[in-house]
């Protein structure tokens, strides 16, 4: 069982990027890992389209966002803003953790 709802965290994402409520999901469950993904698309008010991945555990999520999408929206702006919609709706102390590398962003959300 998972002790975080990973879809109020993927509406937390749209949520802060300024997207549709309406998102795309597409849900995948790897044997040889045992590790549950999920493939979200997000649509903004301007029509482009942003994907981004989730990796789920018991008490974490893995949400993998390229960088290119943070052109229009400043990184550390947007993850101040998502942490505080976070614990918001999560009523507890959510830890984000972010390591990055030439192409994307990586970020660990834990309780």
């Amino acid at each position: 069982m998972r002790n975080i709802d990973y879809m109020k965290v993927a509406d937390l994402v749209s949520k802060t990027f300024g997207a549709d409520k309406n998102l795309q999901s597409e849900g995948m469950h790897d044997k040889l890992d045992k590790i549950d993904k999920i493939n979200f698309v997000m649509t903004l008010p301007s029509g482009i389209d942003i994907p981004f991945r989730f990796f789920l555990y018991a008490n974490s999520i893995d949400m993998v966002i390229e960088k290119k999408y943070f052109e229009t929206v400043k990184f550390e702006k947007w993850l101040s803003s998502f942490e505080f919609e976070l614990e918001q709706q999560m009523l507890k102390n959510i830890k984000v953790n972010v390591s990055r590398d030439h192409r994307e962003y990586k970020i660990r959300i834990s309780i």
